[in-house]
């Protein structure tokens, strides 16, 4: 049998099974959440987030029976964000560029990331410079294939402060 799609980011998402076995003449899905279908072609859409293992139970006209299961064969996963290298900081001007993971089943159409000083950057791994002192908050947004929106926000990511002032004398020693 076949799924016309079989990953989402989201729920609800609507699958159409087809079953191309010949001289079939009962059909019995088992769709992995808990719904049940019968028919040669079935929609089924599913409600939550998940991998669902998708069973059919095929009966001929002579009265065989088989059953095939395709194993996580529907993934609904929304997209994973981290930030590896955090917390940072340094003296300013302190140049920054966050190395995200990111995961998404259906792809990565966009990542927008949100300095904390008004600044902004785009991609995986931005650079930024921050000018000013203060503790910063990182936020990354990212934006799958499919649509799905996910925002990672961490506060007092970054700490900038201000470079130390080098400031000694010294005394000659006595003369001898």
């Amino acid at each position: 049998f076949s799924a016309d799609k079989t990953i989402a980011c989201k729920a609800p998402f609507t699958v159409n099974f087809t079953d191309a076995s010949p001289n079939g003449n009962q059909w019995q899905w088992d769709f992995g959440d808990g719904s049940l279908g019968n028919g040669q072609t079935v929609s089924h859409t599913y409600t939550r987030e998940g991998l669902f293992n998708v069973t059919l139970n095929l009966q001929t006209s002579t009265g065989c029976v088989g059953s095939q299961t395709q194993t996580a064969l529907i993934k609904i996963v929304r997209p994973t964000l981290k930030v590896n290298n955090i917390p940072a900081g340094g003296c300013a001007p302190y140049s920054f560029s966050p190395q995200s993971t990111v995961t998404a089943i259906d792809g990565i159409q966009s990542y927008a990331w949100d300095f904390g000083d008004a600044g902004i950057g785009s991609g995986p791994t931005p650079t930024h410079n921050y000018l000013t002192t203060g503790k910063f908050t990182l936020k990354l947004t990212v934006t799958s294939n499919d649509g799905c929106v996910e925002t990672l926000s961490i506060p007092n990511a970054v700490r900038v402060g201000t470079p130390p002032v080098v400031d000694f004398t010294t005394i000659p020693p006595p003369p001898l």
